[in-house]
């Protein structure tokens, strides 16, 4: 066991002890909660130093619940550490160092060597909160108020962090990956347009009127005018062509929302398989630290902790939790790839749609035949037995 966790057990102990010193005490100074306490904290001394980790995860947990001293967390921290849960540990060791204020440098280092560790094993937040005082949560559990400086120690994955302050809250969602940091910005203020400063000694130029430039006379009403007549033989221009046909609008919106599926499930697809990789290798560098696999989870030599994904074979106990995600992760990556297939199937169709419908209606053949006349405008007509509309120009 490690010189700082025997110097934490004979402070506790001694710390415990005080209301026991002295040659005569009455009997309501024997506080049963106290010597619980201190009774789980040395059986988690004992525990950690016959390397039973989880056990002294446990004992140092009721110690800390019976007597909540911030040195039980370094000692706590530190198992977690060793148990295999960095997350738990890096928080409790940043909780140390917040709440125990007279740590010695010694135990400040130890704390900070753990943190470190936690860090290179675990993934962690930085909230950046443009209002101080702030109410902080991540998915809905407090972990502190603004600023706060210290890094959020966090499973790897999508998350969503909240900021409360003055009966308003902003959130903002973010992916966390193992061993490095996310940072993560809730701002209360909208931004504001800036202004261009003036220059010093310049007076402001008023804006001066300007003159509206001539433009072409505006058609008669009920009169289009005539598009310039096509060439024989000459097919009419794309954009020409595409400005008077809505089904061509209709054809192109297809294409343009295929393409905007394809960009948008192409990256929650990889965003899927980044957050799944990142799962993977912790479970499996967990069994590597743990080595608790028994032989019906070794296939070929290759540890297989979360079983059949289909269902044929459990996942181990103790990656249960870790596994579920990462088959969530899969799921949503699948569901992802096969929509944005479907989106690469729209833009393929609604393009092609396009582009056959303008060679068909633009075909030089059927342009020449059509151009014989010009569509002049579109005129009331007024007769003896006729009211309405009728064309006006040369076929």
């Amino acid at each position: 066991m490690t010189t700082f966790i025997r110097t934490l057990v004979l402070t506790c102990l001694l710390t415990a002890m005080l209301p026991l010193a002295g040659v005569i005490r009455p009997a309501h100074a024997q506080d049963p909660v106290t010597a619980l306490a201190r009774q789980k904290f040395i059986e988690g001394v004992q525990a950690f130093d016959a390397g039973k980790f989880e056990q002294a995860r446990a004992a140092f947990l009721q110690a800390y619940a019976l007597k909540r001293h911030p040195l039980v967390l370094l000692n706590l921290g530190q198992s977690e550490l060793k148990a295999g849960y960095p997350v738990d540990g890096g928080n409790h060791l940043q909780q140390f160092l917040h709440e125990h204020k007279a740590a010695t440098a010694s135990q400040k280092g130890s704390a900070r060597g753990g943190i470190d560790e936690a860090k290179r094993r675990a993934s962690f937040a930085i909230l950046i909160v443009d209002t101080d005082g702030s109410q902080l949560a991540i998915d809905g559990r407090p972990v502190g108020i603004s600023p706060l400086l210290d890094p959020v120690f966090l499973t790897a994955g999508k998350h969503q962090a909240t900021a409360s302050h003055s009966g308003r809250t902003v959130s903002a969602a973010f992916v966390a990956r193992r061993g490095s940091a996310a940072p993560v910005t809730l701002n209360f203020a909208a931004p504001r347009p800036t202004q261009p400063l003036p220059t010093p000694g310049v007076p402001p130029v008023a804006p001066q009127p300007t003159q509206p430039m001539p433009g072409p006379i505006a058609p008669r009403p009920g009169v289009m005018p005539p598009p310039p007549p096509l060439r024989a033989g000459q097919r009419e221009s794309p954009i020409r062509w595409f400005k008077r046909k809505p089904i061509a609008w209709a054809t192109a919106g297809v294409s343009g929302l295929g393409l905007v599926g394809t960009l948008g499930f192409g990256l929650a697809a990889a965003d899927a398989s980044s957050a799944a990789t990142d799962v993977q290798d912790q479970i499996l560098a967990e069994v590597s630290l743990q080595n608790n696999l028994p032989s019906e989870y070794i296939n070929n030599g290759q540890p297989t902790p979360c079983g059949d994904r289909n269902g044929a074979f459990p996942p181990h106990p103790y990656y249960a939790a870790a596994c579920g995600q990462l088959t969530d992760n899969l799921d949503t990556y699948d569901t992802d790839v096969a929509l944005m297939g479907v989106s690469i199937g729209l833009t393929i169709a609604g393009a092609g749609a396009t582009v056959a419908y303008y060679l068909i209606d633009t075909d030089p053949a059927k342009t020449s035949t059509a151009n014989r006349g010009t569509l002049l405008g579109i005129t009331p007509v007024v007769t003896a037995d006729h009211k309405g509309l009728g064309l006006v120009g040369q076929f």
